[in-house]
């Protein structure tokens, strides 16, 4: 299979986080283990249209990001509209955000940062990618 191959059967990641670094190290580490990653979007207004335009099959979204949503709102819209699976990053320990997160009926995952990508990939795999090649 020639690499334009893969990168079309390639699984299609949203990574939307506002944190440069962080969505930076993360798209590269996605895009190493196989997975297509589209371009991050550092707000939901972007993430939204994003996902709105573009064939997704997962989307990685930090809860902490703003204007006008936060990442669970989103989330649950991106469930409304798109029927598309989340998994949630965060900065911080909450019991109560991590339950209101994983409450959600299209939430696979939730991780608190700092992530380690095997796990974030291992994840992604089980979930989404059986055959554990990085695609559809």
């Amino acid at each position: 299979m020639n690499q334009q191959q893969n990168t079309e059967m390639a699984l299609r990641i949203l990574l939307v986080e506002d944190e440069a670094i962080i969505s930076m190290v993360l798209k590269m580490e996605l895009e190493q283990a196989g997975f297509q990653v589209l371009q991050p979007a550092e707000c939901s207004e972007k993430a939204l249209e994003t996902a709105l335009e573009n064939p997704l099959d997962v989307v990685i979204m930090d809860i902490d990001i703003q204007v006008p949503r936060d990442g669970i709102e989103l989330g649950q819209l991106m469930e409304e509209e798109r029927h598309l699976p989340v998994i949630f990053l965060t900065g911080q320990s909450n019991p109560d955000r991590k339950e209101k997160a994983e409450g959600l009926a299209n939430c696979i995952g939730y991780f608190v940062k700092p992530v380690q990508t095997e796990s974030l990939v291992g994840l992604i795999r089980q979930k989404l990618d059986p055959s554990g090649n990085g695609q559809a």
